[in-house]
C-alpha cells in the first residue's frame, strides 16, 4: 500500500448502541490527531447519547461487548453537542485540506447472523458521519455545509486492509495487540484508538522498509547485508 503523506491525520474508534447506524448511534468515541511522524498532537474523547434512543433498538449484544448500559448512556452528552464540539476540534486541522481517517475497520461490509443484517463498511467513520446526519443544528444549512467540509476525507485508511496486504491472516485488534505487545483494554474506544495507531505505525514501517528495498533494487543497489525483511527477523509478526 502506497499512501500519500500529509501533515495531519485522524485516528478514530467508536463504540455504538448497535450495528445499524439508522437505528443506533455512537455512544463513546476517541479521535486522535497525529502528525506526519505519527506523534499524537491532540485528542478528542466523548461519551454520547444517540438521538431518539429507545430500548427497542438498544442492542444487548453490543452492551455485552462494551459493557455500557442503556441507563448510563442516558446521562451522556447529546448527539448535537457531540457533533458541534467535533466540528470545532477537526476544524483546527483542516487548513491543508481534507484529512486522512485511519481506523481498524473492514473496508467492506459483512453479514451478521446475530444482528440479521449487513454490517456497514468503514464502521467507525460511517457511524461518525451518521451522527451528523441525525443532528438538528440551529444553524441549519450553514452547519451542514461545515460538516461536509470538515468530515470530507482525503483518504480512508484501514489497518485491517494494511494487515491483509502485509500477509497477515488474522487482523482482529486483540490479535494485533498481542503481536505488538500493546496492553489493550478491548472495546474501550481510547485504548482501541491508541492500539490502532500502534498497528498503523508498525505496518507503515514495514511498508516503508519494503519501498526502500524496492527503490534500491530499481536503482541497481544491492540490499546491505545488515538489512533483512522484517518478517524474517521477527517471526512473531507473521501469524
Amino acid at each position: 500500500m502506497i499512501e500519500n503523506r500529509q501533515k495531519f491525520k485522524v485516528v478514530c474508534d467508536v463504540e455504538t448502541s448497535g450495528s445499524c447506524p439508522i437505528r443506533n448511534g455512537v455512544i463513546s468515541a476517541c479521535i486522535l490527531i497525529i502528525d506526519e511522524h505519527c506523534n499524537v498532537v491532540d485528542e478528542f474523547i466523548r461519551n454520547v447519547c444517540p438521538p431518539n434512543l429507545t430500548k427497542k433498538w438498544w442492542s444487548l449484544e453490543a452492551q455485552g461487548i462494551h459493557g455500557i448500559s442503556y441507563e448510563t448512556v442516558q446521562t451522556y452528552m447529546s448527539n448535537d453537542q457531540f457533533c458541534y464540539e467535533l466540528l470545532i476540534f477537526l476544524g483546527k486541522y483542516k487548513a491543508e485540506g481534507p484529512l486522512d481517517f485511519i481506523c481498524h475497520a473492514n473496508p467492506s461490509g459483512w453479514f451478521s447472523k446475530t444482528e440479521g443484517w449487513i454490517i456497514i463498511k468503514w464502521f467507525d467513520y460511517n457511524f461518525i458521519e451518521w451522527c451528523f446526519r441525525k443532528a438538528t443544528f440551529q444553524d441549519g444549512i450553514e452547519m451542514v455545509w461545515t460538516m461536509n467540509k470538515v468530515l470530507s476525507s482525503r483518504q480512508l485508511i484501514s489497518t485491517v486492509k494494511m494487515g491483509k496486504e502485509a500477509g497477515h491472516k488474522k487482523n482482529n485488534l486483540k490479535v494485533w495487540s498481542e503481536r505488538i505487545g500493546f496492553d489493550l483494554k478491548h472495546h474501550d474506544p481510547t485504548s482501541d484508538t491508541y492500539c490502532c495507531l500502534e498497528v498503523y505505525k508498525h505496518l507503515r514501517a514495514i511498508n516503508d522498509h519494503e519501498n526502500d528495498i524496492r527503490n534500491q533494487l530499481q536503482n541497481g543497489v544491492q540490499e546491505p547485508s545488515g538489512l533483512h525483511n522484517i518478517f524474517s527477523t521477527n517471526q512473531k509478526f507473521t501469524t
